[in-house]
């Protein structure tokens, strides 16, 4: 079947293939033979599929150790823990990029954010800890700004730009 040549069945089996390699669980069904007619003989004839898409909003927590060894001397020696691993609790990446993502794309409010992490996965972030990491986000990206805007002053549409804007009756070249 086509529609505006759009081969549907081809999109729809495209679609099936792809879902059948990207499953993450598969739950077999089993048809409840008490509820069958009596006095028939059945067998397996295959099965049929349906798939849900869905996502799986959940707090994981990795817990690092570094390993400590000790001398003769008693002198201690820990395992390096990852640069972004700090201190003895923190919130990963994925917390903080989501949190800022909200409330800066979003636009949601602070408070909104808390209740989000609160209800949803069990997290507890305070108002205060997306300020931080907003405020942290700005401090990282200023360095990439600065570099934007010396490179956006330097490109030759700027500069036609700005000739434009000085002299309102020339034509763009």
């Amino acid at each position: 079947m086509k529609i505006d040549n759009i081969d549907v069945d081809s999109a729809i089996a495209s679609v099936k293939n792809l879902l059948e390699k990207e499953r993450d669980a598969v739950k077999e069904l089993k048809v409840d033979r008490r509820s069958l007619p009596k006095g028939r003989w059945y067998q397996e004839d295959g099965y049929e599929t349906r798939q849900v898409i869905d996502i799986d909003i959940a707090r994981f927590v990795t817990e690092y150790r570094a390993q400590v060894i000790k001398d003769d001397q008693g002198n201690r020696c820990v395992a390096a823990f990852p640069d972004r691993v700090s201190r003895p609790v923190q919130y990963g990446i994925g917390i903080k990029a989501n949190a800022v993502y909200m409330s800066q794309f979003q636009r949601l409010p602070y408070d909104r954010i808390r209740d989000h992490f609160q209800e949803q996965m069990g997290i507890p972030v305070s108002a205060g800890s997306v300020f931080n990491f907003n405020k942290k986000a700005y401090e990282k990206l200023d360095h990439f700004e600065q570099w934007a805007k010396a490179q956006l002053a330097k490109s030759e549409l700027m500069q036609q730009r700005i000739d434009a804007a000085l002299s309102p009756h020339q034509a763009w070249h």
